[in-house]
């Protein structure tokens, strides 16, 4: 009756369907099978819920395809804080959900950043950050191929030094650990913060992918550092562009689709409405 269009920026405005858990879920006692089981499936019949009957139909599509790359999982009201942090933002700027992400609890955990410290550095965030959430392993073109070298090989994206320098400017985050409940001792709607001990993040000059992280900045202001460089990066846009497209339209769209939506990605500086409305516009 409204016409795409209409129906689209009708959708844009309507607010997030958040998922809010039953004490029961956040509270339960591990031992307890029967206990466990319930506070394990609420999210499972909750998001079905949401999936089939949620006001925010397009939200819930976007929540649903930047979850199924950009994962993460835990225990039950962490998965419900996590879901909700990409419902928040599945429909905002790329760059305030990598913020999010990076510093979500349930992922410090799952990909062991809240481990990550200077004299200790843990890679595995910072490298899936890379490799799964933006840039990808090999460079493309701004239409999705795969850039070759002369010899036909793809061209990898990053290195290992770029892996062990991203590690560097992502140190020195922990989880607010609480002891109780103990079903939710990373306590999953809080942030993760900076540790205690400023020596925990490393502030020595960085490279990042041929960017220059400046020594002496405040571990805020490298993570910042970091998602500029990797969400301005000329992989991200048809990386993501893609991942949207086969979750919201078509398991394989053409290099011109790609090439389409990833310009709206660039010139809106990664606004995920102007990128969804794009996708599902493009003649």
């Amino acid at each position: 009756r409204l016409g795409a269009t209409a129906w689209i920026d009708r959708q844009l405005s309507v607010p997030a369907s958040i998922l809010r858990a039953p004490n029961y879920v956040i509270d339960f006692s591990d031992e307890n099978q029967a206990a466990r089981d319930l506070a394990h499936g609420w999210i499972q019949l909750r998001f079905m819920d949401l999936a089939l009957g949620g006001e925010d139909q397009l939200r819930q599509r976007m929540t649903w395809a930047l979850f199924n790359f950009i994962v993460a999982n835990g225990n039950p009201y962490g998965r419900v804080e996590y879901m909700n942090t990409i419902q928040r933002n599945a429909l905002g700027s790329f760059s305030d959900l990598i913020r999010a992400v990076s510093l979500s609890p349930i992922m410090g955990t799952f990909l062991n950043n809240d481990q990550n410290v200077a004299n200790s550095p843990n890679e595995n965030y910072a490298r899936e950050l890379m490799q799964l959430f933006t840039v990808g392993l090999t460079k493309l073109g701004s239409d999705g191929t795969i850039l070759r070298d002369a010899q036909g090989k793809a061209i990898e994206t990053y290195t290992q030094s770029d892996v062990i320098m991203a590690t560097k400017a992502l140190s020195g985050w922990q989880n607010e650990w609480r002891e109780t409940p103990k079903s939710d001792n990373i306590n999953a709607r809080v942030p993760m913060r900076p540790r205690p001990n400023a020596s925990a993040h490393d502030t020595a000059q960085k490279t990042l992918l041929g960017k220059v992280i400046p020594g002496g900045q405040t571990i805020q202001q490298d993570l910042e550092s970091v998602i500029s460089i990797l969400v301005s990066h000329p992989n991200t846009a048809p990386f993501v562009s893609k991942r949207l497209i086969q979750s919201l339209v078509s398991s394989d769209p053409s290099p011109e689709y790609i090439a389409r939506v990833g310009y709206v990605f660039i010139q809106s500086s990664g606004n995920l409405s102007k990128v969804a409305k794009a996708i599902l516009m493009d003649p």
